[in-house]
């Protein structure tokens, strides 16, 4: 795991005084050294967090000819068996990093090398003879790559693009390298609209995420995006091989040269990964969990169950509702993004008690949901529009009774109209009603100007693909909340601010695509989800585990039990001049609703919860980063 920023500029030079600020931007990303390649019209910074490889091997990394030169985030695999190839066609290696298998590859297949890459990665390479600078981002959007251009004014007032492009692995380090920090219109305008970002937006003016499974390429000051990785479920696949891909998956994360840490919530992903990591490991695992104060959303006494029958060390990591208010504003600046729930908190403190035990590595089952269909609402959507009849009204009932955490938040209140021509996932129909909420305490400016269910409209318009409901909104689910909040926000985000490098073993795309390519009916039931999944572990795992329900990881809602110090720190936040001067939020309408917590019911207390935490990220965001202005329309 590492961070970079790359400039380039054809019309100005760059200065290179901006060098020591990015480095200093990027240091929680790489600890271990840090090095740039600089021409006056190009600038690659890296800063190095060393796990394989040599620990004085630093970035960029040049090919054997200096015609390519690269900075890459993240791991490569399987490293050895791709060198060894690589090496008997004749292609010489000058590091043992396994990042520079992006360069030999890329000499070696050109642009196709993106279909040769497997891991968690974000990189950008330098192609000397092509006068090409070439980003790519994983299958996931596991780890972070932005671009974009900086707004510039005429005379006339009038905005134009400048010639200069930025890529980086964060918004903070592009707006140490001068770049203007300025809330996106849009950007914002869809948080609050669905809570989470459209593929390639971001919160920032003027920068845009590169999707994942995309390919962008700048050439002579201009730029092409290329998708090169979709999820799919167009191909046939068999449930034959999935342990033996899982255990794959496991084994080829596993770090060569330290121990690794794994989250561990006692549910059925995370505990599959600790227990195939562990028939390889020649250490005692250790296992963290998040463990909130409240019993009906803490997961540390199934996690210490399976634990101590497995044998492996457990570490309790507690996380109080005073917790989740005073540790926003540093989860807010590391992950810089938006939270919709006190989780966002959660996994910054699991991932600083992980780290604070020496761990640079950890493992965990993020992805097994999107793969194997594990979501309670995509159960409802397939039970809606894909059963029929009375087993259809008896199905919903009992979901409904088995998922109580996730009403009204991933599941939507009420009936949904599966008649309709146009399907909706369960997981929009419940994120849209938030934005009637929102809409009460914009500022009359912000709220004349966006439209929100013009918004919501496009989003849903996006995807035309003919899908059966369940698979549509597995696929919407994957590319808004898997990639713009589980991976980013709380996953790089929260990881990166203690040097921590994530792996996903459910990410790894052939087992991935092998999950996506089964027939619905091998992944859900009526009442079941990850049906081939249970199977695959039923010999793995324990009868308990195989047979527990999802629970999501959800902290409890701040507004509930709210004592008097969370509540005097809440209101402090949002009272501030500076929370004032934000451009979206009317400071007198919140205040006001804040107010009005006790006089809600408790069922209603929950419902405010995400818009509570979306409320004080945003202005936790705007107080690190100084983001005053809006870009203008």
């Amino acid at each position: 795991m590492c961070g970079l920023v790359v400039i380039q500029d054809n019309n100005s030079r760059i200065d290179r005084k901006l060098i020591p600020a990015i480095h200093q931007a990027m240091h929680h990303r790489g600890p271990d050294g840090n090095a740039y390649y600089y021409q006056p019209d190009l600038l690659m910074c890296h800063n190095r967090l060393a796990i394989e490889g040599e620990k004085e091997e630093l970035q960029p990394l040049y090919s054997v000819d200096g015609q390519c030169i690269a900075v890459v985030n993240g791991e490569l695999y399987p490293y050895q068996m791709l060198r060894q190839q690589l090496q008997q066609q004749g292609y010489h290696f000058q590091t043992q990093s396994d990042s520079e298998l992006a360069i030999v590859l890329y000499q070696h297949y050109g642009l196709d090398f993106v279909h040769h890459l497997r891991g968690e990665f974000a990189l950008v390479l330098w192609d000397k003879k092509r006068l090409s600078l070439i980003a790519v981002r994983d299958r996931f959007g596991i780890k972070p790559l932005l671009y974009g251009q900086e707004e510039v004014y005429g005379q006339d007032n009038a905005s134009m693009k400048s010639g200069r492009w930025y890529l980086a692995s964060e918004a903070k380090a592009l707006f140490a390298a001068g770049f203007k920090a300025k809330w996106s219109r849009q950007g914002v305008a869809e948080c609050f609209s669905h809570q989470y970002l459209l593929p390639g937006s971001s919160l920032f003016a003027g920068i845009k995420q590169l999707p994942p499974g995309h390919i962008l390429i700048i050439k002579q000051g201009r730029a092409q995006l290329h998708c090169y990785w979709r999820m799919s479920f167009s191909h046939q696949s068999s449930s034959d091989n999935i342990l033996d891909q899982l255990t794959q998956a496991v084994s080829i994360r596993i770090p060569s040269r330290q121990p690794c840490a794994f989250s561990l919530s006692g549910g059925l992903d995370s505990s599959a990964v600790v227990a195939l990591a562990a028939r390889e490991l020649t250490y005692q695992p250790d296992c963290y969990c998040v463990s909130f104060d409240d019993n009906d959303y803490d997961e540390f006494q199934s996690a210490a169950q399976f634990a101590k029958r497995q044998g492996y060390r457990l570490h309790q990591v507690k996380v109080s509702r005073d917790d989740l208010v005073n540790y926003i504003d540093d989860a807010a600046f590391y992950s810089e993004g938006l939270a919709i729930n006190g989780q966002y908190v959660g996994k910054f403190l699991l991932n600083k008690a992980i780290a604070a035990d020496g761990y640079q590595v950890v493992m965990s089952g993020e992805g097994a949901d999107e793969a194997f269909m594990g979501y309670a609402h995509l159960l409802n959507d397939y039970c809606c529009y894909e059963l029929t009849g009375s087993e259809r009204s008896t199905a919903l009932a009992q979901l409904i009774n088995s998922y109580p955490l996730q009403q009204g938040l991933m599941l939507a209140d009420g009936a949904q109209n599966h008649e309709s021509d146009q399907i909706i996932p369960s997981f929009l129909v419940a994120k849209f009603s938030f934005s009637l909420m929102f809409k009460e305490l914009f500022k009359h400016d912000f709220c004349a100007e966006v439209n929100q269910l013009v918004i919501q409209k496009r989003l849903i318009n996006n995807y035309t693909e003919s899908l059966p409901a369940s698979q549509l909104a597995s696929l919407i689910w994957t590319e808004l909340a898997l990639a713009n909040y589980i991976l980013n926000t709380l996953g790089d985000g929260m990881e990166m601010a203690f040097s921590l490098e994530g792996r996903l073993p459910f990410l790894d795309h052939p087992l991935f695509e092998s999950a996506t390519g089964l027939a619905t009916t091998h992944k859900l039931n009526k009442l079941t989800t990850k049906l081939v999944l249970r199977k695959s572990l039923a010999n793995i795992l324990p009868a308990e585990i195989i047979e527990r329900k999802k629970h999501p990881f959800i902290a409890p809602p701040i507004l509930q039990n709210l004592s008097k110090t969370t509540y005097e720190g809440i209101f402090d936040r949002l009272s501030t001049q500076t929370f004032k001067q934000n451009p979206v939020f009317d400071q007198k309408k919140v205040l006001k609703w804040i107010n009005n917590w006790q006089l809600v019911s408790e069922v209603e207390q929950k419902r405010r919860d995400p818009i509570l935490m979306m409320l004080l990220s945003f202005a936790a965001l705007q107080s690190q980063f100084s983001l005053t202005d809006m870009e203008k329309h």
